[in-house]
């Protein structure tokens, strides 16, 4: 059997073992031809695991864009960002105000976007005030991250 007519089979080198089951396919005169990798092979196939929608998403930097007019809004939530937006829009808060004067009547989901995600609130927390740092959102009116300075730890 030429090498052509056979299958390509991937396996992660983990040394002696590794060696054992490929001499042993050999003595078989199996149809595979081994590939030994350094890296799992999961590391180079898609995950099969379906996408969270973006709505449905928790643990999240998000920004609300107005759209209009420049102005925008940024947030952090640990809760599903689509629970926290539905409180944006009926608080009267910042948003909802602004809205109401933008004379948006029914704001979807296309306005509002992840900036980052993170599974440890104070990173979080952190996160939001660097990207109001960075973004300059004119809706948020609390200054309580604009006082703080950022001490790094080596």
């Amino acid at each position: 059997m030429s090498e052509k007519d056979k299958f390509n089979f991937f396996i992660a080198y983990r040394g002696q073992p590794t060696e054992k089951l490929v001499k042993s396919f050999k003595k078989m005169n199996a149809p595979v031809k081994f590939v030994l990798t350094m890296k799992k092979t999961k590391h180079f196939l898609p995950s099969l695991k379906p996408m969270i929608p973006k709505m449905f998403q928790n643990n999240v930097v998000y920004k609300i864009d107005c759209p209009g007019c420049e102005s925008s809004y940024v947030g952090q939530t640990v809760r599903h960002l689509q629970q926290r937006f539905k409180e944006h829009l009926g608080n009267k808060g910042p948003v909802k105000s602004h809205f109401e004067n933008c004379k948006i009547i029914d704001p979807t989901d296309k306005i509002i976007h992840i900036l980052d995600r993170s599974r440890s609130l104070p990173r979080l927390l952190t996160l939001e005030a660097l990207y109001i740092k960075q973004h300059k959102p004119t809706l948020n009116t609390k200054d309580e991250f604009r006082s703080r300075t950022l001490t790094l730890k080596f």
